[in-house]
């Protein structure tokens, strides 16, 4: 089968939101409920923990899936890892739910530990950084996990694709990883930013808490945050 064939059935199928699919099978409609949006946070506020994880898991387990079900059919490397990005932006623009999905960043750690376990383990060290940066801003302790998680997941996105390329797992790797980076990031800054410009004109604001922190206007505000 031709690569941008197996694309296509990636991101067609990876467009199937596995929590709502959960949220569903509870009688629960994410898309009007909470935060109104897809991610595993929101189920597990509405439906319960289990099937918040449940959710979670099964868009997490997307991006390794997709690149296991692509190599048992015979596909090169190279395809098989652009699989594995292609399904995460089908997590976060999905075809079936309006282009509205997730952040992306339960299948980006799930496709970066696919990618080059290494790697990802020594990238993960950086969430220590965003809990130093979150101490240095004066939070509080119940809100130190919250605010500097996000900031700590950033930085180890950013570091995986040098990281990746020193241990020597391949410039496919390398190159896939800094794609993904580049959706997550984009994700961050542009999921349901109309909103937020509805309750503040300060785009820089509006920007550095999305960057740094995953959160929007409405989640600062209330003093919450959401990683999804």
């Amino acid at each position: 089968m031709p690569p941008p064939l197996y694309l296509i059935a990636t991101y067609l199928l990876a467009s199937i939101s596995g929590p709502q699919l959960v949220a569903r099978m509870h009688g629960v409609d994410l898309h009007r409920v909470g935060t109104r949006n897809l991610g595993g946070s929101n189920l597990t506020r509405n439906a319960g923990v289990v099937a918040g994880v449940t959710g979670g898991l099964i868009d997490a387990l997307k991006p390794p899936l997709a690149m296991l079900l692509t190599r048992a059919l015979g596909a090169d490397h190279a395809t098989e890892i652009a699989c594995g990005v292609v399904a995460i932006a089908a997590q976060q623009w999905p075809i079936w739910h309006r282009f509205d999905g997730g952040r992306g960043n339960a299948p980006m750690f799930a496709l970066l530990i696919a990618m080059s376990l290494p790697a990802a383990a020594i990238a993960s060290l950086f969430v220590f950084v965003g809990l130093i940066i979150a101490q240095r801003e004066k939070r509080n302790e119940s809100t130190l996990w919250t605010v500097g998680t996000p900031v700590g997941i950033l930085f180890g996105f950013l570091a995986y694709p040098p990281i990746a390329a020193w241990l020597g797992a391949g410039g496919e790797v390398v190159l896939a990883s800094a794609i993904a980076v580049a959706l997550v990031i984009l994700r961050r800054l542009t999921a349901g930013v109309r909103d937020d410009l509805e309750l503040t004109d300060d785009l820089y604001r509006v920007l550095r808490n999305r960057l740094l922190y995953d959160r929007s206007e409405a989640q600062v505000r209330a003093g919450g945050s959401e990683i999804r």
